[in-house]
């Protein structure tokens, strides 16, 4: 025989019913494999299966039917086997507990109570229907039991429904406090229990925002991006693991398009998700990066062109070659000396126009010359005396150095030799003419513009290839056409008055440096030229030429305005995100403040010199010793400073700062520099208080309401005459207390109840005819919230004796209800006298006084509720008389300070 399916751990384990359920195939049915019930649908088949009583589980639009052992043993009613339909009528007749309220009802033979099952979402899920009594023979021997059985079920079921909504509530209301988005899903399975879906259950405002009402809808048919993104796998891993994950990600499906910071953790049989917007960060990351890259390059390429214009303008011949003696870098003062740029060692036809003698006379070989020596790890310096023939045979001393160059781990990997003429007596003339090539080859491989005019004329002399790949324009061109128009039709026109007005200057023997754009005749281009032009002048001190050097600055004058508007775009970031920003220099104790900064500390922009010691001025006393402590233990461990403190503001009030900050350190290992941000986090700071604070009282008003409703049952107890009649005077208590509990709910913080509002409430319960009560009084009148509950409770216990001895429970009679304000005088708070009388009642179960007079008897908990627990809790003043015509009662208590203060209508 095959062995009997195990029964899950939520069910009860010696239950025949469980057995049952866990060997059943539920697939048939709308609920569904066991393992995919949800957390209501489970706990109500455990409470089904933990009955005493008979007892019948419907579920759903089709009311599936679950039953328990006592059912199948007692067969109640004309019921058949354990998993037979309801009784004839039965579903028909919990309509109200379909509709949401726990109903008692009479079905083929048997008393029946309907309770509603809700589900998280406050929907009606199922309804428990237990079977109290057989209708025809009353209760029998185990009555008190069964009842008993039945009171605790619901008490059970309410308290649980309670606490559910309660969690539902406060897990609503954190997520709605957050600006991400919060979700939580819950895993759908197939049949071999394999998530192949998820199903919202909860979102926050923001999520609803984007997503609108979703809840119950399916993952993948609103969002099926998240399946290529990997979304899906990362919710499949958590729930199935229980591994929280937390990723960056680039979402562009449906109506998204950026990045996103996602945190997923585990709940239940799903996840809890919270997703955070992250693409204008990263967006500001990227453009920050890139422009540094830029700005890196821009000042390596500016000190690369420095570093060739000095290294061209050396007055020495300098060679820099690889570890094998080959070329890698040589200026045009080494070309005299090296004119095929080879070392004299690696170049056999010039190796013997170089000699050296050594101290004792000696030549000194080829294999010593100071290169080759260098390239063995040798340093030659200050360096030997050549004599250099040239290629026309003129002889030229020389002194030449070398020294090695080595990598990170000190080997050799090429070398530097430097070449110095020191034949000036000899060969002065031949140097001029060197000197003055030399000069036409720098400019003609410069790519900075070189250009000489006459200054008379303005005629260009001499202009560098540079000229034609800037301007577009050939050098002859140039030269051959108008010496001004010809040039100035390149120019910008709103540049021209720029660019003359600055040949005037140099004319006038001032060295003028200008930036203007030059329109480029080959294809149109903007360019940005920076000219440099000074004064030449002749022996008479005349200027007769205008010498220039102008630098295509087109690329610099955009990455800085690319600078200039990231710039702008940090600076519009910081001051809408309201950062207060510090820079401090710790070597020299300088301190600059962001003009937040300023703010955060009550001051006005500029109004105190910034410094350390004015951020510990500001500081609350009891945060000095804290704060000072951790900006230095941040600064001895090389960490980011964290830290939330509070400030006193000149005017004495109090804020809190969230900072964070991070130190710099030179090379060996001090502490040079900070920088950091701080945010205002005070509003943040007092909604926690606040929330603190809910809490507490929520606790606070919990512990009063189970004080309460245990002081009910107690005392409904002592009074009852029989269960059933404790069970509707209960039951009516707690809906009385479940109305002034939905009144106080229904309250803003700052509110009170007011007493024309719970009387109306209590007495529109009582469903009295028209024109049988009369409200006479102000409205408006707050009272106390520690007041509402036992006050609440006294008109109901008048109300119900009014219903069912007095004016409500007969045609004829009367019911009154008047009260009035009496204001606060001096340290006395306001006082509220209530009238409660009735007329024209026949009054039942009466006594005959000494005088003749039928008195009606009686007292109760009502009565003993108004005469004993009001004076004692609300320090009231209260009569109770039973007049032959009906009750007066009179009730004078304290009420709100508040009601005196514009609150109450005169």
């Amino acid at each position: 025989m095959p062995e009997p399916a195990a029964i899950p751990t939520w069910l009860p384990q010696d239950s025949a019913m469980a057995q049952r359920i866990a060997a059943r195939d539920w697939s048939d049915t709308a609920l569904g494999s066991p393992d995919r019930w949800s957390s209501t649908m489970r706990g109500a088949v455990a409470m089904l299966l933990d009955h005493l009583r008979p007892a019948l589980l419907l579920v759903g639009a089709d009311r599936t039917t679950l039953c328990n052992d006592a059912w199948h043993d007692r067969r109640v009613g004309a019921a058949g086997r354990w998993n037979a339909r309801p009784p004839a009528g039965l579903d028909a007749r919990l309509s109200d507990a379909w509709a949401g309220e726990p109903v008692r009802i009479v079905a083929d033979g048997t008393v029946w109570s309907g309770t509603p099952i809700r589900d998280l979402h406050g929907r009606v899920e199922a309804v428990l229907a237990t079977a109290i009594a057989m209708a025809d023979t009353g209760e029998d021997g185990g009555g008190a039991s069964q009842g008993s059985d039945r009171l605790h079920l619901e008490q059970q079921v309410r308290e649980g429904a309670a606490e559910l909504q309660q969690s539902r509530d406060l897990l609503q209301a954190t997520m709605d406090s957050s600006q991400d988005m919060i979700q939580v899903f819950a895993a759908i399975r197939d049949d071999r229990g394999a998530i192949v879906d998820f199903r919202w259950l909860l979102n926050n405002h923001t999520s609803e925002h984007h997503y609108g009402e979703v809840r119950g809808e399916s993952l993948l048919e609103r969002r099926p991006g998240v399946v290529e993104i990997g979304i899906f796998d990362a919710f499949r891993r958590v729930t199935e693991t229980g591994v929280p994950e937390q990723t960056e990600r680039s979402y562009d499906r449906e109506q998204f398009d950026g990045w996103y910071y996602q945190s997923v953790v585990k709940l239940g049989d799903g996840v809890a998700t919270t997703t955070k917007d992250i693409s204008a960060w990263k967006a500001s990351q990227a453009e920050v990066q890139r422009l540094r890259d830029a700005m890196a390059q821009a000042r390596i390429d500016e000190n690369d062109a420095r570093l060739a214009a000095v290294f061209e303008a050396l007055p020495v011949g300098v060679l820099v070659t690889d570890a094998e003696g080959r070329t890698v870098r040589t200026n045009e003062e080494m070309a005299r000396f090296l004119p095929n740029g080879l070392m004299p060692s690696r170049d056999d036809g010039a190796a013997p126009r170089w000699r050296a003698w050594a101290a004792d006379g000696a030549v000194v070989p080829v294999t010593d010359y100071p290169g080759v020596r260098a390239l063995r790890g040798e340093r030659v310096m200050p360096g030997i005396e050549m004599l250099y023939t040239d290629e026309d045979g003129r002889e030229i001393w020389t002194r030449v150095s070398a020294m090695p160059i080595r990598d990170g781990d000190g080997a050799v990997i090429g070398h530097a030799s430097v070449i110095t003429d020191i034949d000036t007596l000899k060969r002065n003339a031949e140097a001029l003419r060197t000197s003055e090539e030399r000069l036409r080859q720098f400019g003609d491989a410069s790519q900075d513009l070189l250009s000489i005019r006459d200054a008379a004329s303005l005629r260009w002399r001499y202009l560098t290839p540079a000229f034609e790949a800037i301007h577009g324009l050939s050098r002859d061109a140039a030269m051959a056409g108008h010496p001004l128009r010809t040039w100035l039709a390149l120019v910008v026109p709103e540049d021209r008055r720029t660019v003359l007005a600055a040949i005037r200057r140099i004319r006038a023997g001032e060295p003028v440096t200008v930036d203007y754009r030059v329109c480029r005749t080959s294809d149109g281009a903007i360019r940005w030229l920076r000219d440099t032009g000074f004064p030449i002048r002749d022996g008479e001190d005349r200027v007769a030429m205008i010498g220039g050097i102008g630098k295509d600055i087109t690329d610099a004058k955009a990455a800085q305005e690319a600078l200039e508007k990231h710039e702008a775009f940090l600076t519009s970031a910081v001051e809408v995100g309201r950062l207060g920003l510090w820079d401090w220099d710790i070597r020299t104790d300088r301190v600059r403040w962001s003009d937040e900064r300023f703010r955060q500390g009550g001051y006005r922009v500029g109004e105190v010199l910034p410094s350390y010691q004015a951020w510990v001025d500001c500081l609350h006393p009891d945060e000095r010793a804290g704060a000072e402590a951790e900006v230095r233990a941040a600064m001895a461990e090389a960490r980011d400073y964290v830290r939330e403190y509070r400030v006193v503001h000149p005017d004495g009030s109090i804020h809190w700062l969230h900072g964070r900050g991070r130190f710099f350190y030179d090379d060996h290992g001090a502490a040079i520099r900070m920088i950091g941000a701080l945010v205002d986090v005070t509003e943040r700071r007092e909604w926690e208080e606040r929330q603190k604070a809910l809490v507490n009282e929520l606790q606070h008003r919990t512990r009063n309401l189970i004080g309460v409703v245990r002081s009910i049952s107690d005392k409904t107890a002592r009074t009852s005459r029989d269960l059933a009649d404790f069970h509707l005077r209960y039951r009516d208590r707690l809906d009385a207390l479940a109305r002034i509990q939905s009144l106080l709910s229904r309250l803003e913080e700052q509110d009170r109840v007011t007493f024309d509002s719970l009387v109306a409430t209590e007495l529109a319960a009582t469903n009295s005819a028209a024109g049988q009560v009369t409200l006479d009084g102000p409205g408006g009148i707050r009272l106390r919230s520690s007041t509402v509950q036992i006050l609440a409770m006294a008109i109901h216990e008048l109300a119900t004796n009014a219903v069912e001895h007095g004016a409500l429970a007969q045609a004829d009679g009367r019911l009154m209800v008047r009260w009035r304000f009496e204001p606060a005088e001096g340290d006395r708070a306001p006082w509220l006298h209530v009238d409660w009388r009735e007329s024209a009642v026949t009054m039942p179960g009466a006594d005959m006084g000494p005088d003749g007079v039928r008195v009606p008897a009686g007292s109760g908990q009502g009565r003993e509720l108004i005469e004993r627990a009001l004076p004692y809790q609300l320090h009231a003043r209260t009569s109770f008389n039973l007049g032959p015509d009906g009750v007066h009662c009179t009730i004078s208590f304290p009420v709100s300070a508040s009601t005196g203060q514009g609150h109450c209508p005169g």
